[in-house]
């Protein structure tokens, strides 16, 4: 289930998320053309997305691929509970502070990774992340559509019951 390209991908994976965050909400200063000001936005959006799913701890790091199973687990779990209710479920395909879509920031992520210079780097970090989240929806393009307020609550409800791996040495 785990994508290959999220594990050996610099621009996400070989960088601490801490660090590729911050580096990323620098750029903002950079940015001249909508695509790079939109592909910042929806950087910073998804990371808030996962920032929510995480729990307390946020998103500081990528899951390790048996993490990322109990949470893909975790996730089709709250939308199965969203499904069943009498209630019809509403998800957004937008995230609150980006301009573009879900499926319209995956074309983004890819203009932007064949662009040179920073914007190449910001494309190909959007690609990793888009990949990862991808693993943590179910599989690959499995990520279509956000999680609601109360799924994601549910979530992050989870993580915070499953103890975490010590990577102390």
């Amino acid at each position: 289930m785990t994508s290959p390209h999220v594990d050996h991908d610099p621009g996400l994976a070989g960088v601490p998320v801490i660090r590729v965050r911050t580096e990323i909400q620098r750029l903002r200063r950079l940015a001249r053309s909508d695509d790079e000001q939109d592909g910042i936005e929806l950087f910073a959006a998804l990371c808030d997305y996962l920032d929510e799913l995480s729990g307390p701890a946020g998103f500081d790091r990528l899951l390790s691929p048996p993490e990322r199973e109990t949470m893909a687990a975790a996730i089709t779990r709250a939308r199965v509970q969203s499904d069943s209710g009498p209630d019809p479920v509403v998800r957004l395909d937008q995230p609150i502070n980006a301009a573009v879509s879900v499926a319209d920031g995956r074309g983004l992520a890819r203009r932007l990774s064949r662009s040179g210079d920073w914007q190449a780097g910001l494309g190909v970090s959007l690609m990793a992340l888009y990949d990862y989240l991808d693993d943590l929806h179910g599989g690959r393009d499995r990520f279509t559509v956000l999680l609601n307020s109360q799924e994601r609550r549910l979530v992050a409800a989870e993580r915070r019951a499953v103890p975490t791996i010590d990577r102390s040495p």
